[in-house]
């Protein structure tokens, strides 16, 4: 049996024995399931966030129209996507350097615990990589279009797949020809994209927008030092040390596409004040080859590729972890609306509870909860309006820590305001937050 064959076995039933547990819906994976069914509902359900790329929404949307359970083809969609990068690894680690690079670099991305893991929160980390790693295959197969292709929807599904279009474009610098259908597959869909949000926004700021979301939105809960994917990353795999070695190795031989996509993500999630393991799914397929070329180099037994699944998937046990289970407070909080008419507008600091809400939600936390926001849902409650009820949690209604205290006193008038001119219906507390459902008089 040929080893990738192996690997791919043991990924998905691996993936498959996970799929069986209980997995909570994040607070991204929720906002990406409500905008497909806001999408697909003409704005019926759900619940909207224009900052957010739209392909992978389109996706889940597709299922939840057909009367499909959404949740479960998330999952089982970003498992088609997790193997696909782990064959892609493959095909571009053989292509490029070699066989034995291309199982070494499948056989570490599939059970590195981030990767693995990222399989079943039903995000846009799995399914962009797929789309990229696609892109610089074809880019290898020298079919510029198709690239080009894939590249724009890598980018529609995370924006920072832009550097994929970057690092592509730049290598094709030389051959004008080339050039033009990699550039003109990337903006069969990035144009009506930006068509589609100037006609909605009248302008093009969606980008700058959720570039201030990441800079801003809870940065003091999520900031890192300059260094914090380094130790974040050899903790995953302490074999991605060898990447070092793959850089050199792939630079001396003028291989210049694969570390450099790998530095160029390395230095953008770096630079970004807002950390998060999570965000090193974009880079780690290009890591993780760079680490097979330097293993390659350093040890020509044929036993290696056994010593790295032994070393890796000690690795993996050790990460590997069962997701705690949501209290009881937060998901009566989250499930309050199920099956209760609604003739009002909902709004909600939390977007699971769209998931549950028979009309679409509208986010109170968007953008970025301060001063100026808390200021703007009082004005809004202050006006005549169809507002029935409203989801508060003093979890995402925290102020930055160097902000005045003009913004604790507007969360406070806020919750007065509401208090005053509604009544609570559900009222819990956890270990570390209170949820309050408000409902108009």
């Amino acid at each position: 049996m040929k080893k990738i064959y192996l690997i791919l076995a043991l990924a998905l039933a691996l993936q498959l024995i996970f799929l069986s547990q209980e997995h909570p819906i994040w607070w991204d994976s929720s906002v990406y399931l409500g905008m497909g069914h806001y999408m697909y509902s003409l704005g019926e359900q759900g619940i909207w966030e224009h900052v957010r790329p739209l392909v992978f929404p389109l996706m889940l949307g597709f299922f939840w129209k057909l009367g499909l359970n959404d949740v479960l083809f998330g999952h089982l969609l970003a498992m088609f996507f997790s193997l696909g990068s782990v064959a892609l690894v493959y095909l571009i680690g053989k292509q490029v350097y070699g066989k034995g690079v291309g199982e070494i670099s499948a056989l570490i991305l599939a059970f590195t615990p981030v990767f693995f893991e990222s399989t079943f929160r039903i995000m846009t980390e799995i399914p962009s990589v797929f789309f990229a790693l696609l892109a610089l295959y074809f880019y290898i197969e020298k079919k510029p279009f198709a690239s080009g292709i894939f590249a724009g929807v890598a980018f529609l599904t995370k924006f920072p797949q832009a550097l994929v279009i970057a690092v592509i474009g730049i290598a094709f610098i030389k051959a004008w020809k080339e050039a033009g259908k990699f550039a003109l597959g990337a903006l069969c869909f990035i144009i009506p994209y930006l068509a589609f949000n100037w006609l909605m926004y009248g302008n093009p700021s969606v980008f700058a927008d959720a570039d201030a979301i990441i800079r801003y939105s809870g940065v003091w809960m999520f900031s890192g030092p300059v260094y914090y994917y380094i130790p974040a990353l050899l903790k995953q795999n302490p074999l991605l040390i060898l990447g070092l070695v793959g850089i050199y190795v792939s630079i001396r031989e003028r291989k210049y596409i694969v570390p450099a996509l790998a530095i160029l993500f390395f230095s953008y999630f770096s630079y970004q004040i807002h950390k998060e393991i999570r965000f090193a799914v974009l880079m780690l397929p290009y890591f993780v080859i760079l680490c097979a070329i330097g293993i390659k180099k350093m040890f020509k037994q044929a036993w290696i590729f056994w010593a790295i699944l032994i070393i890796t998937s000690i690795a993996f046990a050790s990460q590997i972890h069962k997701e705690e289970a949501l209290s009881p407070a937060l998901n009566g909080y989250m499930a309050y609306l199920e099956g209760k008419p609604i003739t009002g507008e909902v709004l909600t600091m939390y977007p699971q509870v769209n998931l549950y809400s028979s009309k679409a939600v509208i986010p109170m936390y968007y953008m970025v909860f301060d001063k100026v926001l808390a200021q703007k849902w009082i004005d809004y409650l202050n006006k005549e309006n169809n507002v029935e009820y409203v989801f508060i949690d003093d979890c995402n209604m925290v102020c930055h820590p160097k902000d005045d205290s003009e913004c604790e006193e507007k969360a406070e008038e806020l919750i007065s305001i509401l208090r005053e001119k509604f009544d609570i219906v559900y009222e819990e507390k956890d270990n570390s937050c209170e949820y309050l459902v408000f409902e108009r008089r």
